[in-house]
């Protein structure tokens, strides 16, 4: 049928909340791509908590202006690099 959107699996989690140590970051995926929105200080350790996959992130979109939410950037991206987790 025209304008029909196919059946499509996706999930969204919030991979951490900002606080004291840690800054927000949002992991989208869909059944062929991961995305994460933020990746502020902490992002590493949360991923490893929640048990989520670097692994196979499309893209990680960051937020302007300020330093927050970017402070992850670096040991997020060595990780995805090297396998991920």
């Amino acid at each position: 049928m025209k304008g029909e959107v196919p059946h499509s699996n996706w999930s969204i989690r919030c991979v951490s909340t900002p606080g004291p140590d840690t800054d927000i970051s949002i992991y989208v995926s869909f059944e062929k791509a991961r995305f994460l929105f933020g990746c502020g200080q902490g992002s590493q350790r949360a991923f490893v908590q929640k048990r989520l996959s670097m692994r196979g992130l499309g893209a990680v979109f960051l937020p302007g202006g300020t330093e927050e939410g970017r402070g992850g950037v670096a040991g997020t991206s060595d990780s995805t690099q090297l396998g991920g987790s």
